[in-house]
């Protein structure tokens, strides 16, 4: 729906880019596969040298997914097991930083199936990600540990390929 908005307040039509996997999103927009990519990147000095933001469009938090009954009380209590999270996502960052390997994966789907099919012990999802997919039954025996709710905020912006500052005037 934000993309649609986008593109109906610039006089654009709206075009919806299958891109399989979040760590392919700027590669294809490098590759002009795509004009912008409007699928919560957060904004990161690391990006900022590969492509051009908006400004903020809205933040998030990360959360800690486990299955419903499991626990932790902090990150550290999860340093030794299975951490699932998404691939190319700063959550691999963050993680790395608190001592623990994650697993990644291509989806935040297969991120949370690991954890509610037992592969892994845990998913370090971003908020709006863990409050959407919890609905689902697919997860129903899965549930936020709030304890973990990481204090920091990240911010999510609309990316353009550098040097495309027609376009991002626009947005």
């Amino acid at each position: 729906e934000y993309g649609r908005a986008v593109a109906a307040s610039m006089g654009r039509t709206y075009q919806q880019v299958q891109i399989p996997t979040f760590a392919e999103l700027i590669p294809a927009l490098r590759a002009s596969r795509c004009d912008a990519v409007i699928s919560g990147l957060y904004i990161t000095d690391e990006r900022a040298t590969q492509v051009a933001f908006s400004k903020p469009t809205w933040g998030s938090r990360f959360e800690v997914v486990m299955r419903t009954g499991d626990s932790a009380a902090s990150l550290a209590d999860l340093k030794g097991r299975c951490v699932a999270t998404l691939k190319g996502s700063v959550s691999v960052d963050r993680l790395r930083a608190a001592g623990i390997t994650p697993r990644t994966y291509g989806t935040s789907d297969e991120v949370l199936a690991a954890v509610a099919s037992s592969a892994c012990d845990a998913a370090f999802v971003e908020s709006p990600t863990a409050g959407w997919k919890l609905t689902s039954p697919d997860y129903s025996g899965l549930a936020v540990v709030p304890a973990l709710t990481q204090p920091e905020t990240y911010y999510v912006g609309v990316a353009v390929k550098q040097g495309d500052t027609a376009l991002l005037d626009q947005i």
